[in-house]
């Protein structure tokens, strides 16, 4: 397999698995990350993804004691699954008690000003805890929880997901009504996955177009967006060849910024007799006498 063009050698004896390979990957975006021979010079590791990004480097390292296949080395950027979030306290804005939380800052104003410490930091702390205080005393909290489940999936949905379950545990418990349990457990699954289906495409289509009501709606399409984002563009890591100990991270970076431009070599002087020039046309020069000053009279 030549994996420079992606497709099979001439010599391939098995033309049509290599092409239904292939066309697999193209069908779903796979794209090989390994492109250097690993024994001899043949490729016999493969590693795919639909995410190349991801991959910052990939090379190959010396076989371990005899072998003539060599180790394959990558570094990739692995996002971690979905984060357990704890429960966590809002501030609702909207019932606080404005009135008293004035009149109990505007005490507090004669006491900050008749403070005699002179120093900015103690005075923004002593500021900083006082708001704390009084945002803790007149606006309520509440608390919420991270929704894990699919927004589209309504209760309708779930019910009949877990009707499907349990009539999965009957068909594998059952031996003597084993169709009747195959072809209802059949018609649900197919009823869940259109239903399921249509569900997301109507909440798609609110989200969409509760972006175009207003900005206040706008937020549950950005996080619609947020959620969908597969890859992390960001800066690359350093590269470990400039990376040493006593260097600090700016001369890392400068390094590393270097090694993307070709170093300028000085022509030899046999370079410079073969280069060829080009020629100039005829110079007419003329003579001009020098002029004496002359103090000029008006």
């Amino acid at each position: 397999m030549n994996w420079s063009n992606e497709s099979p050698s001439d010599t391939c004896i098995f033309k049509d698995l290599y092409d239904n390979l292939t066309e697999n990957m193209i069908n779903h975006n796979l794209e090989p990350m390994i492109k250097i021979p690993t024994r001899n010079n043949n490729i016999l590791d493969l590693f795919l993804t639909n995410i190349p990004s991801q991959v910052h480097e990939t090379k190959t390292l010396p076989g371990l004691g005899t072998s003539d296949h060599d180790i394959v080395f990558h570094e990739i950027m692995v996002k971690r699954g979905c984060i357990k979030q704890n429960p966590r306290q809002v501030k609702s804005y909207k019932k606080a008690n404005w009135s008293d939380f004035k009149k109990d800052l505007f005490i507090f104003t004669n006491t900050f000003i008749a403070h005699k410490h002179k120093d900015p930091n103690h005075l923004w702390d002593m500021f900083k805890a006082e708001v704390n205080r009084l945002s803790t005393l007149h606006i309520p909290t509440r608390q919420i929880k991270r929704r894990a489940d699919l927004p589209w999936v309504a209760q309708e949905i779930v019910k009949r997901i877990r009707k499907r379950d349990k009539l999965y545990t009957k068909l594998k418990r059952s031996c003597s009504h084993k169709r009747y349990y195959t072809e209802t457990l059949k018609h649900l699954k197919s009823t869940i996955q259109k239903q399921i289906r249509n569900a997301y495409w109507s909440y798609l289509e609110s989200v969409v177009f509760a972006a175009t009501q207003g900005p206040g709606h706008k937020k549950m399409f950005y996080n619609f967006v947020k959620h969908k984002k597969t890859e992390n563009i960001g800066i690359a890591s350093l590269n470990s060849e400039y990376q040493t100990h006593s260097d600090p991270v700016s001369n890392i970076l400068n390094k590393q910024f270097e090694s993307v431009f070709s170093k300028p070599s000085p022509l030899s002087l046999e370079q410079l007799a073969k280069r060829s020039m080009s020629k100039l046309g005829s110079l007419r020069v003329s003579y001009l006498s020098t002029i004496a000053p002359r103090a000029i009279q008006i």
